[in-house]
C-alpha cells in the first residue's frame, strides 16, 4: 500500500502533455474503457451507444481501487483519477426538501439534445448569477414520486453533508453506502486508500447535496471528485459542474451542478465500456 501511495502521490505532471500512455492506460483500453467529456446533453447518448451506458459510483470505486492496486507504473489514466467524475447514479431534489439516490438511473440516461439539462442563460452568465437549476434535468413533481431510488429527509440531507467528514464518518454515511451500492467493504476500501492518499492535516471528506430551497424537482448525476494528495492543489486542471463550487473540489462527492462559470453546468465526465 505505501508504494501505491507514493505513486499516487508523484502523480502526472508529465503526462498533462503528450507523452506516451502508461500500462495502466493501455490496460484500460484494451478493456475497452473510455471517458466521455463534453455537454451532458450531447455525450450521454454518445457513451450509450459505445455499451452499456455510464459506470455506477461503485463501479468507478472498483475501477480506481483495481487500476490502482495493478499499475506496473507511475502513469495512471489521467482522466480516471486526477479529473471529477460524473456517475449513472442519479441524485433527485424535491422543492420540500426530500432527495432520492437512484442508482444506475433510467431517466438518467433519457437525457438528449431533445431533453436536455437546463443551461445558464446568457444574464447569468454576465452577471455571474448563480442559477440553481442550470446543469439539471427538470422533472414533474409526478416523476419525482414515481422514481425509483433510495429516499432521504431534509433533515437527513443536513445530518450526513455540508461539512468536512472523516474516514469513519464517510465509511458510515447512508449516502455512500447507497452510492456503493450498500457494498461495506468496498466502501471502507475505497474510504481508506482515498485518505491515505489525501494526507490533510484537518480537511476530510465533502459530500455535497444541495440544501437550499429549490422550486422545481430536478434530477442529476452524482459525482466522485478526483484523487490526489492535498499538497497536489498547485497543479492547474479544469474543474466543472458542483466540484468546482468548492474549495475542497479535490476530495468530494458531490450531487448537486451549476458550472463555475461560462456554460459549463451542463459539462460532464463518463466514464464508459463497450463489452
Amino acid at each position: 500500500m505505501t508504494s501505491i501511495i507514493k505513486k499516487a502521490q508523484r502523480i502526472l505532471v508529465e503526462t498533462l502533455g503528450d507523452g506516451p500512455p502508461g500500462h495502466a492506460e493501455i490496460s484500460l483500453k484494451e478493456k475497452g474503457y473510455r471517458c466521455f467529456e463534453g455537454s451532458i446533453n450531447t455525450k450521454m447518448p454518445e457513451v450509450i451507444k459505445y455499451g452499456k451506458g455510464p459506470l455506477s459510483s461503485s463501479e468507478i470505486m472498483k475501477l480506481r481501487l483495481d487500476t490502482a492496486n495493478s499499475a506496473m507504473d507511475d502513469l495512471y489514466p489521467l482522466w480516471l483519477f486526477y479529473y471529477p467524475l460524473s456517475t449513472a447514479d442519479a441524485c433527485i431534489y424535491s422543492p420540500d426538501g426530500r432527495m432520492k439516490i437512484d442508482k444506475i438511473s433510467k431517466k438518467l440516461q433519457t437525457i438528449n439534445c431533445q431533453k436536455p439539462v437546463r443551461k445558464r442563460s446568457l444574464f447569468d452568465i454576465i452577471f455571474g448569477n448563480r442559477n440553481k437549476l442550470a446543469g439539471a434535468f427538470i422533472l414533474s413533481q409526478r416523476e419525482y414520486e414515481s422514481n425509483p431510488g433510495r429516499e432521504f429527509s431534509k433533515a437527513e440531507k443536513a445530518k450526513y453533508s455540508g461539512y468536512w467528514q472523516t474516514a469513519q464518518m464517510a465509511i458510515e454515511n447512508p449516502f455512500l453506502l447507497t452510492l456503493a451500492g450498500d457494498d461495506k467493504h468496498l466502501l471502507k476500501e475505497y474510504v481508506n486508500w482515498v485518505f491515505k492518499i489525501w494526507q490533510h492535516p484537518k480537511e476530510g471528506m465533502d459530500i455535497g447535496v444541495d440544501n437550499d430551497y429549490i422550486d422545481m424537482p430536478n434530477l442529476r448525476p452524482w459525482r466522485l471528485g478526483s484523487i490526489r494528495n492535498y499538497k497536489q492543489r498547485e497543479i492547474e486542471y479544469p474543474s466543472f459542474g458542483a466540484d468546482a463550487q468548492s474549495p475542497t473540489v479535490y476530495f468530494t462527492i458531490h450531487g448537486l451542478g451549476d458550472g463555475p462559470s461560462g456554460d459549463k453546468a451542463d459539462w460532464c465526465r463518463f466514464v464508459g465500456r463497450n463489452c
